[in-house]
């Protein structure tokens, strides 16, 4: 740090350090280095990397610039000097600069950057070209301040791990096998000349004229086998038959084993019918697609063996060896053998190459073969190693990693003998220096290289899950409930007899499906959640207890497979209990706790009395007491961490001296005692988990994968593996999450753990999903760990909430990408849920691209996440809160428990953490998006008492006698404004030109939508307070303060529909004597603003704005149908129930049913009939007459009366009384109009409404019909600005996100509400009164991913230019601002179906 410091003042001066470090690298070369970065100035122009290293040698710094500190190394941008100067290209965007002495081995090197990037990422390398690097992963580090950039906020040294398609300078790889074509170069052994030769020969005889697709050599080094070389060959050029012929110079009497490839590093396959080989021994023992072929005899101890293919189905043949002694051999770097028996191509000359294969596929040959000696079952077991570390022969064989020959491993004194029992002394003699390995054991200790993995290409449909019941109803089966409840004192026996029980009733639990399903949950969870008494005056052996378990989990199991609409509940309920196990899994429990005890010498005390509990009855809690002990013992032995660990999970001393067995000692072991002590006890404890525990990953990956425990700690299980579930892919793959997930705890990669774990458990989906009836009764394994693998996600996805604002964009969106997979697998009725993952899967690949509003676009798709994920909570909760609330009061659980239940298992369930993960991302994409924490719907100033409330739709009958503020938790849209309030604030997203929106503007109501939790509820809290509003002059934001008294200047705009009613006054407008009127006639006695302006559109638009064919149903027809005699009694109803609404305000809302069910009654004169049809002949429009000329469609007649029953609805009527209109002088036409089937629907303003500003076009566009976007449909719409002067110049200001849209599927007609009280001055009362299409719609679920709107950028550009030139010639014709709405059929034209001046 001195030489450091004295290069930075005399190099640079009295500058400002931006960033400074200081890392031991613990190289025998490289000790230390240090770094600074300091920028010449308050502009931060540039910035100066200064690096000070000690070393002995040359040193070089391999350098280049990144957008974040995990992304690749680029190229640095122009104008950076170095110095010493002496940089070159050093390829793949690295550049290499030589240290400079500057005495004492420090050595010295600085880069000068231009601003343009926000890390440098550098290694060292020595002049003997090694690598020194901060724990094998690059550093970086930022040229910028904290604050100037959203994923850079951490001021420490980003590690990662570095792509191996990027290394600065690569190393060249080393050759695995030679091939023949460049042998020539390359000296061969005398022993390989002859292979070669003996396999020459043998083409020359067996396929004479054949052509050679592939022919190479390679040198083995191996004792028994010394060279091999093979030749590919073909008898036409089709490549469709080929043959394999292998020579290979070996001892004794080796074997081949063989499968076939579609590509490197694929799983290994069975051939297709009709091959043969030159020896018929052929077997498929070792299964996994392996098949053993035997070598014959030829000359000079060379052995030969041909394999036919008749028709050629995969690309490659992958092989190993097997010595007669047993031994595998592979090529030298450790991996399968593969050749290509394809021509053309990549592949056709390809060398014999070290195949590797990739984490997610890799083979074993040997899983599953049988053992002959003792012998064998120790060396798969133990290996002892040069830092006794555990090792696993068996699987390390199995997984292609190179195996020495096994004498190697040997003691020296058994090398030469040939006696087993000598060589097995010798073996347990090791043993007995180490701690013995088993195969469950092992299942972290792996040689697969530990970095992120290619995941595979999948079609997310595969993963939909349409069946499930709604959980929101609240049903359960009381009687079950009442049976348990009066079964509980007989359960507190003992868990044998609580799973004894419960195996009893599932029975009639699997009869009652999803209602009896909730009450067993309930029962469980509250027995996990130590509720319920598990143990009274009864001892029981534990394999007791875990037989009885299994039989529950087995039956459990059962339901699961027989009945897929109830698989979410009953996943939940398999959670609650361990997997349990018959015959001696549980006996472990109680033997291998003895073994602890006598070798570490602690009988006595607190050791003894758990050791008595766990004889007579373990339970979960013994899970949680291992755990505790130890974290006491990594402690140092500090006790208060062990009653922490315990209290923890609700067990208290209380409880530890409430069993039978009781526990009253607290631990407290020697210091000798407890390097021993913690090795047995992280044993012992993957012991208890394999009964006990429903969501650990290692042992339930070990009861799929298949096991073997020696007798050495106890009784010997074995568990055989899954056969047909445990892949070569799925072992890997869990081999690598597991090691991910421990690197995690330390502060790595979460991705490291995450990647492999999602992609284990789509490799278990098609057992867990069809294939559950193939698997009997080892389903219960295959679903304990999907179990686990959700669990550990869901963890992991929560250890990475605090670090979020610190990962690339890239790294944070893969995070919610697999946290929402994760919930997507374990949920049923899944569709929204996976249309929301392709959407943000092309959000991420657009983020990655660096693609323009990608932020945007991602904010857009985590409010429908958001959404979906409240949606399904609210759902769970209305579900179990009413069978735990009724079992909790029969079982007397606490009250504090019970009111919780549900809200306690919705958070600890997998959709929490993702939904945590969105909010710990939402103000970062904002900030990218340039988003603010407000969104001003109406930019008003209001003073106004907050008042809280749930839900606008609940108060909108309530008036409010003082100016008043809503903080609403939920606004649909199509709401009303109470009266008196002058303030409206939501979290909801709410579309700028919904009804409520329109109507808050109309009324000078503040209204804003707030997207920051924390202001959101710092605002709620001021509820019962007077405050000020007011909007910034930049729109985006307000300020809010509290205040002691409203104030008296002009600072509070005035409200006055909020405050009296402004006593508008109708002109009665009598009948015409005529039901229907073409357009030609439309006037404003005749039909209300959207006929009559549509009227005034018409031959004043260009070409390509197209009118509907439109038919007026006018002003009167709906009192002259009432004076129908044929409507004599409902004439009198209607009289009736309108009197009552003048004179009982108490009971609005029922009369108003009562009006519009009156009217719905009604019946057409024969003369409305007639004179409609002749209407819409005349008109050109479609009669909806079900093929009768004098009849009207009964659909039709019921549109047009619910379009005149609309004028009662509740929004209508408040908003008339609020604003003094006489509802009686209302009068409804009935605009009647063919159906656009649309592909889009819109809206314009032709004056921006958040801003007033009138050069500015705002629009939004759904998809489908305009319903979404004038109903109460949640979500946001597409919304754009344009210049007027130029409407190609777009802003998008949301990208859409309503789940619904809305369709047709026939032509059809709709019948538009189109009054005399819409469109006056002072008041909007557009969107009060409905408009209903013939014969209605119907609602689709909206797949954005598939949506040109939002995949094509070129598409959505001319769509939205478009409409935007729309709404500027519609202004222009009418002279005045509009408010306009149109479609967009699939032909892409544009449809204006009504427009009205904007207020």
């Amino acid at each position: 740090m001195a030489a450091l410091d004295a290069v930075l003042s005399a190099r640079t001066g009295n500058l400002s350090v931006l960033h400074e470090t200081r890392e031991e690298l613990g190289d025998s070369d490289v000790l230390a280095y240090a770094a600074r970065v300091v920028s010449p100035g308050t502009s931060h122009e540039c910035a100066t990397v200064i690096v000070v290293a000690t070393c002995c040698r040359q040193l070089r710094l391999h350098w280049a610039t990144a957008d974040h500190a995990h992304g690749p190394w680029q190229p640095a941008p122009h104008g950076w000097t170095t110095r010493p100067a002496r940089s070159f290209d050093g390829g793949g965007g690295a550049w290499v600069t030589d240290f400079e002495s500057v005495g004492h081995d420090c050595q010295v090197v600085d880069v000068t950057v231009p601003r343009g990037r926000h890390f440098l990422a550098f290694v060292l390398r020595t002049d003997h070209d090694r690598f020194v690097k901060k724990g094998g992963v690059d550093m970086y580090l930022p040229l910028l301040t904290s604050d100037e950039h959203p994923f850079s906020s951490c001021m420490k040294i980003t590690a990662r791990p570095y792509p191996a398609d990027r290394a600065p300078v690569p190393e060249p790889p080393a050759a695995e096998a030679l091939s023949v074509a460049a042998a020539a170069s390359i000296p061969q052994t005398e022993t390989s000349q002859r292979v070669l030769g003996t396999l020459n020969d043998a083409l020359a005889a067996r396929s004479a004229g054949a052509f050679v697709l592939h022919s190479e050599q390679g040198e083995l080094r191996d004792t028994a086998i010394s060279a091999y070389a093979v030749q590919v060959v073909s008898g036409s050029d089709s490549g469709q038959s080929c043959r394999v012929i292998l020579a290979v110079a070996a001892g004794g009497e080796p074997c081949l084993y063989w499968g076939l490839l579609n590509h490197k590093g694929g799983a290994w396959n069975a051939p297709s019918k009709g091959w043969q080989t030159t020896s018929s021994r052929d077997s498929n023992s070792m299964g996994h697609a392996a098949l053993l072929s035997n070598f014959e005899e030829s000359d000079d101890n060379i052995k030969l063996l041909e394999l036919s293919f008749s028709d050629v189905q995969h690309k490659f043949m992958a092989f190993v060896f097997r010595r007669s002694d047993g031994e595998f051999v592979k090529c030298r770097g450790g991996g399968d053998c593969a050749v290509p028996l394809r021509s053309g191509g990549s592949n056709s000359r390809a060398g014999l190459d070290s195949h590797n294969m990739p984490n997610d596929q890799r083979h074993r040959l040997c899983e599953g073969t049988t053992r002959a000696t003792e012998e064998e079952l120790c060396l798969e077991n133990f290996r002892t190693t040069g830092s006794h570390k555990k090792l696993n022969l068996h699987k390390h064989l199995c997984e292609g990693v190179a195996v020495k020959n096994r004498e190697d491993m040997r003691p020296e004194s058994s090398r030469a003998s040939g006696d087993p029992r000598k060589k097995l002394n010798d073996l347990k003699q090791v043993g007995e220096e180490v701690s013995a390995a088993t195969e469950e054991d092992s299942s972290l200790e792996d040689t697969l290289p530990l970095s992120r993995i290619v995941r595979k290409e999948r079609s997310l449909d595969d993963m939909r899950c349409a069946t499930g019941i709604s959980p929101g109803d609240g049903n359960f089966d009381a009687q079950l409930a009442d049976d348990i409840a009066h079964r509980e004192e007989g359960c507190q026996r003992s868990l044998m007899h609580r799973y004894n029980c419960a195996a009893e009733i599932m029975g009639r639990v699997a009869q009652r499906g999803q209602d009896g399903l909730v009450v067993l949950f309930a029962w469980f969870r509250y027995m996990s959640m130590r509720q319920l008494v598990i143990n009274r005056n009864y001892n029981v052996k534990p394999r007791e207890i875990s037989a009885a378990q299994e039989k529950v989990t087995i039956q459990l199991a059962e339901i699961y497979r027989s009945r897929p609409e109830s698989r979410e509940i009953t996943r939940m309920t398999m959670m609650t209990i361990g997997r349990g196990g018959a015959g001696d899994i549980g006996q472990r429990i109680r033997d291998e706790i003895l073994e602890v005890q006598k070798r570490n010498d602690c009988k006595g005390g607190m050791m003894e009395e758990w050791h008595q509990k766990l004889h007579n009855n373990t339970c979960p809690d013994d899970v949680v007491i291992c755990e505790a002990l130890i974290e006491y013992i990594e402690a140092g032995l500090d006790i208060s961490i062990y009653w922490a660990h315990l209290a923890k999970y609700r067990i208290s001393k209380s409880r530890l001296a409430s069993y039978d067995r009781k526990i009253c000692s607290e631990p407290c072991f020697r210091q000798q005692q407890c390097g021993g002590l913690l090795r047995d006890l992280r044993e012992y404890l993957k012991t208890l988990k394999a009964v006990h525990s429903g969501d650990d990953l290692n042992s339930a990956a070990s009861a799929v994968l298949g096991y073997t425990k020696d007798s050495r700690k106890g009784v010997a299980v074995r568990m055989h593996p899954i056969a047909a579930v445990a892949t070569p892919c799925l072992h890997d793959l869990l081999h690598l999450a597991m090691k991910g997930a421990e690197a995690t705890r330390q502060g790595g990669d979460p991705l490291l753990a995450l990647e492999p774990m999602v992609e284990a458990r789509w490799e278990l989906r098609p057992w867990t999903v069809t294939g559950a009836d193939e698997l009997g009764s080892r389903l219960k394994d295959v679903l304990y760990l999907d179990l686990a693998l959700e669990a550990s996600i869901r963890t992991i996805v929560e250890g990475c909430l605090a670090r979020i604002c610190s990962y690339a964009p890239s790294d944070a969106m893969e995070l919610v990408s697999i946290a929402l997979e994760n919930v997507a697998m374990s949920s049923g009725c899944n569709s929204e849920l996976l249309m929301c993952l392709k959407e943000w899967h092309q959000v991420r690949r657009s983020a990655v691209e660096g693609v323009g509003d990608w932020a945007l676009h991602a904010k857009s798709v985590m409010d429908r996440i958001h959404r979906e994920l409240a949606s399904r909570s609210d759902s769970w909760m209305r579900a179990l809160q009413p069978p735990s609330s009724y079992l909790g009061d029969h079982l007397h659980i606490p009250a504090s428990v019970v009111q919780v239940f549900a809200e306690e298992v919705v958070r600890g369930g997998a959709a929490a953490p993702l939904a945590q993960l969105l909010r710990a991302l939402d103000p970062i994409l904002r900030k990218v998006a340039n988003l603010g924490s407000w969104q001003i719907i109406s930019p008003v100033t209001a003073c106004g008492r907050i008042i809280c409330v749930d839900d606008l739709t609940c108060v909108q009958f309530v008036t409010y006698d003082e100016p008043t503020v809503l903080v609403a938790r939920s606004v649909g849209g199509d709401e009303e404004i109470p009266e008196g309030v002058v303030g409206l604030m939501t979290m909801d997203t709410v579309d700028v030109l919904s009804h409520v929106a329109v109507r808050a503007r109309n009324e000078r109501c503040f209204f804003a939508t707030l997207f920051d939790k924390v202001v959101f509820d710092e605002i709620a809290a001021l509820d019962g307070s007077l405050v000020m509003l007011k909007p910034l002059a930049s729109g985006d934001a307000a300020s809010f303060e509290r205040v002691d008294k409203a104030p008296q200047d002009s600072a509070s705009e005035p409200n006055p529909v909020a405050h009296s009613r402004v006593g508008i006054v109708l002109r009665h407008i009598e009948f015409g004597g005529t039901f229907a009127v073409v357009s030609s006639s439309f006037s404003d006695s005749v039909a209300g603003g959207k006929s009559c302006n549509l009227n005034g559109l018409r031959g004043q638009l260009p070409d390509w704005i197209k009118l509907p064919a439109s038919v007026a149903i006018p002003f009167g027809s709906f009192d002259s149908v009432v004076a129908d005699a044929e409507n004599t009694r409902l004439r009198e109803q209607l009289q009736a129930h309108l009197a009552l609404l003048r004179t009982k305000s108490d009971t609005v809302d029922k009369t108003l049913d009562a009006i519009r069910s009156s009217v719905q009654q009604l019946r057409p004169p024969v003369a409305f009939v007639t004179e409609l049809r002749v209407a819409f002949e005349a008109e050109g429009l479609p009669w909806p007459g079900d093929g009768h000329e004098d009849k009207l469609h009964a659909a039709a007649w019921a549109a047009i009366t619910g379009v005149w029953a609309s004028k009662w609805n509740d929004r209508a009527y408040i908003s008339c009384r609020k604003a003094g209109i006489d509802h009686a002088a209302i009068s409804m036409a009935v605009l009647c109009q063919e159906v656009v089937q649309a592909r889009y629907a819109f809206v314009i303003h032709t004056t921006n409404p958040s801003t007033g500003d009138a050069g500015e076009i705002y629009a939004e566009v759904v998809c489908g019909l305009g319903e979404t976007l004038v109903g109460n449909y949640t979500g946001r719409a597409l919304s754009f600005v344009a210049s007027k002067h130029d409407t190609s110049r777009l802003a998008l200001k949301s990208f859409p996100n309503k789940n619904i849209g809305v369709f047709v599927n026939e032509p059809t007609m709709i019948f538009r509400s189109d009054s005399n009280a819409e469109d006056l001055e002072g008041y909007a009362g557009a969107g009060l009164y409905d408009s209903i299409i013939m014969g209605g719609s119907i609602q689709k679920a909206i797949d954005y991913s598939a949506e040109p709107l939002l995949r094509d950028a070129e598409f959505r550009t001319m769509l939205l230019h478009k409409i935007a030139e729309a709404g500027r010639c519609i202004e222009r014709v009418l002279g005045s601002a509009q408010d306009i709405e149109g479609a967009v059929d699939a032909a892409g034209n544009i449809f204006i179906l009504q427009t009205r001046p904007q207020v």
